[in-house]
C-alpha cells in the first residue's frame, strides 16, 4: 500500500535518505520523493535522471542534492506491502462481510496480563483435570491459603516431596536429584558441610590450562627477611675491622690482577713507570712541542697550531673540505679553497724591484684585473694567422686604414669611397666635375636648379615610381620635354652613364632641369649631372 513516510534521515551532501522505520527497503517500491522546501522532485521511479540505488534501508540518489540542506522537508511515498489501511467511519457503523466478532471471543492465556488483578475482587482459577482427557469440571484455586503456588512434583508413577535449602536429608524424601555416573551406575553428587561439591583427583597429576605452578618458583629477594645480626645501615659505622679504611672504605689489593670497575674513578696520581691504565679519554692536553728529530705518527684531528716551522713537505687533501683540488676535477658548490688575491693599484706601477721577483696581480679601482691591449713585439715572419683571418675570405675585420697599395692589378674588394679629389684632365680632354641630385616627391619640381651662365647636362639616372604615372624631364618648368617615361605601379628605369663627354639631355643656359608628373604619385630620381659653360 502507498504510504507517506515521515521517519527518515536526509544527508544532502552524501545524497542519501535513510528509511528509519525499515531494516531494509526495495528500490522498486520507492515511488516519489519531493523536497517540499525547495519544491524540487529529487526521486522519480519513472525518470532515469532521478533514480538511485539501495543498500539495506539507505537510498542513494542520482540527483545532486549537495546544494540542499539536511533539514529540508521531504515528501516520501513508499509502497509498503505490510502496511495496514486506516478506516475512518465518521462516527457511523461499518458493515463487514464474514465473521468479524462473536459473542464468545477466544483468548490466548499467553496474552493474559494478571499483574494488575485486584486481590479482593479478581479471581483466577483453573480447571482440575480430574479426567485424563482434560474434561474435568472441578475448579481449584491457583494458590493455597498461604499464597504459595501449588505444584505437584511427580517422579515416575508417584508424587514427590519438595525440600528447602539446608534441610536434613530424610530417607523417605522423594524428589528430583542431580545424579552423576561412574560409567556404569548413577551416583549422587555429594557436598561437604560448606556446600562445596566434593571432587576426588585420582590421577597422579592434573593438567591445568595456563601457568599454575613450576618447578623453580621465582622469589623477590626484596621480600625475604634478613637473618639475625645481618649487616644493615644501622649496624655499620664504628668498630670496623682494620681491613676497612678509617673512612669506612673497603681496601682492595689488586696485585697482579685486573679489577673491573664500574662508574667514575678518580686517580690522584700514578706511580712512575710503564703503568697501563687501559683506554682513557683525555679531555685536554697541554701544548706539545715536537723536536726537529722527532716524528709524529698519523694524527686524526689537530686543533689550533700556534707555530709550524721546518716543514719539508705538506700535502693538502683534494676533497671538498680540503684546501687542495686535483686537476681536471669538476667544481661543486661548497668546495673549500684558498682565494687568489690581487692588489688595488689606481695608478699602475710595479711593486717588485728586480726582474724575476714575485709580483701580485694589479687591480683597478673598479676591481678589474689590469691587462694590456698593446702588442709590444712585431709578429714573426711566416704564415701566422691572426684569429680567423687565415683562409677566411670575406671575414669582416672592421675599419682598416690602407697606407698604400702596390702598383699593379690589385683587387681590394668592394670599397666605399667617401670623398674623391678633384679630377683634372689634360688639355686633350674635356674636364668634368660630376655632381649628384635627388628628386623624391609626388608633385612636379626641379631636379637640378638653374645655374647662372651654365647649361645642365644629364649623364646618368635611376627612376622609381610608386604607382602609374608619366614622368617628363623638361627644359625648365614650361619648356620642351627632354626625356619621357611611362610607368606602371612600382616600376622604374636606369639610364646608364654615358661615355664622356657624351650626355643624355641638356638644358638651355640659365635653365633648370625640371620634372613634370602626370599624377600625384611619389617618384624618386637620382641623377649624375654636370653644369657647363656651353651646350
Amino acid at each position: 500500500m502507498k504510504i507517506l513516510t515521515t521517519n527518515y534521515v536526509f544527508n544532502a551532501v552524501a545524497k542519501t535518505i535513510t528509511f528509519s522505520d525499515y531494516a531494509s527497503i526495495l528500490l522498486e517500491r520507492v515511488l516519489l520523493i519531493t523536497n517540499v522546501t525547495d519544491n524540487i522532485i529529487i526521486y522519480n521511479f519513472a525518470d532515469a535522471t532521478k533514480g538511485g540505488t539501495v543498500a539495506t534501508n539507505v537510498l542513494t540518489l542520482t540527483y545532486n542534492t549537495t546544494a540542499m540542506s539536511d533539514t529540508d522537508d521531504l515528501q516520501i511515498f513508499y509502497d509498503d506491502a505490510d502496511a495496514e489501511m486506516p478506516i475512518n467511519d465518521g462516527g457511523n457503523s461499518i458493515t463487514v462481510d464474514g465473521t468479524f466478532w462473536q459473542a464468545t471471543q477466544p483468548v490466548s492465556a499467553t496474552d493474559l496480563d494478571i499483574r494488575n488483578l485486584a486481590q479482593t475482587q479478581d479471581n483466577v482459577r483453573i480447571w482440575a483435570n480430574t479426567i485424563i482427557d482434560g474434561t474435568g469440571t472441578n475448579v481449584i484455586p491457583l494458590a493455597d491459603a498461604a499464597g504459595h503456588l501449588q505444584i505437584d512434583v511427580l517422579s515416575g508413577g508417584g508424587g514427590g516431596t519438595l525440600v528447602v535449602d539446608d534441610e536434613l536429608v530424610n530417607a523417605a524424601d522423594t524428589g528430583l536429584l542431580i545424579l552423576g555416573t561412574d560409567g556404569t551406575n548413577y551416583q549422587i553428587l555429594a557436598v561437604d558441610a560448606s556446600g562445596n561439591l566434593q571432587v576426588d583427583i585420582l590421577n597422579a597429576s592434573l593438567a591445568v590450562t595456563g601457568t599454575f605452578w613450576q618447578a623453580t618458583q621465582p622469589i623477590s629477594a626484596a621480600s625475604l627477611p634478613l637473618p639475625t645480626g645481618a649487616a644493615t645501615s644501622a649496624l655499620q659505622g664504628g668498630g670496623l675491622p682494620a681491613a676497612l679504611g678509617a673512612g669506612g672504605g673497603l681496601k682492595v689489593d689488586g696485585s697482579g690482577t685486573a679489577l673491573p670497575v664500574s662508574g667514575t674513578v678518580t686517580v690522584g696520581s700514578i706511580t712512575a713507570g710503564d703503568n697501563n691504565i687501559g683506554n682513557v679519554d683525555v679531555v685536554t692536553l697541554p701544548a706539545i712541542t715536537i723536536a726537529a728529530a722527532q716524528t709524529l705518527a698519523t694524527v686524526t684531528t689537530v686543533g689550533t697550531v700556534t707555530t709550524l716551522t721546518g716543514t719539508t713537505t705538506l700535502t693538502p687533501g683534494t676533497a671538498a673540505a680540503n684546501l687542495g683540488k686535483a686537476e681536471d676535477v669538476a667544481h661543486a658548490s661548497g668546495d673549500v679553497g684558498v682565494a687568489v688575491w690581487g692588489v688595488r693599484d689606481d695608478t699602475l706601477g710595479i711593486f717588485s724591484g728586480t726582474e724575476g721577483d714575485y709580483e701580485p696581480f694589479h687591480m683597478t679601482a673598479a676591481g678589474r684585473l689590469y691587462t694590456s691591449a698593446t702588442i709590444d713585439a712585431a709578429l714573426p715572419a711566416g704564415t701566422n694567422a691572426i684569429g680567423k683571418l687565415a683562409a677566411n675570405n670575406g671575414v669582416d675585420i672592421g675599419d682598416v686604414d690602407v697606407k698604400s697599395i702596390a702598383a699593379g692589378d690589385t683587387n681590394i674588394g668592394n670599397v666605399d669611397v667617401v670623398t674623391l679629389p678633384t679630377i683634372t684632365q689634360s688639355t686633350k680632354h674635356d674636364a668634368k666635375i660630376y655632381k649628384t641630385a635627388v628628386f623624391d616627391a609626388s608633385a612636379s619640381g626641379n631636379l637640378v636648379a638653374a645655374v647662372a651662365g651654365k647649361v645642365i647636362k644629364l649623364h646618368a639616372s635611376t627612376i622609381q615610381a610608386q604607382n602609374t604615372v608619366v614622368v617628363n624631364l623638361n627644359n625648365g618648368a614650361a619648356g620642351a620635354s627632354l626625356m619621357e617615361w611611362s610607368f606602371q605601379a612600382r616600376e622604374g628605369a636606369v639610364i646608364p652613364m654615358a661615355n664622356a663627354p657624351a650626355y643624355w639631355a641638356v638644358t638651355s643656359v640659365n635653365t633648370a632641369l625640371y620634372v613634370t608628373l602626370s599624377a600625384a604619385v611619389v617618384v624618386t630620381i637620382t641623377a649624375i649631372y654636370s653644369d657647363d659653360d656651353t651646350s
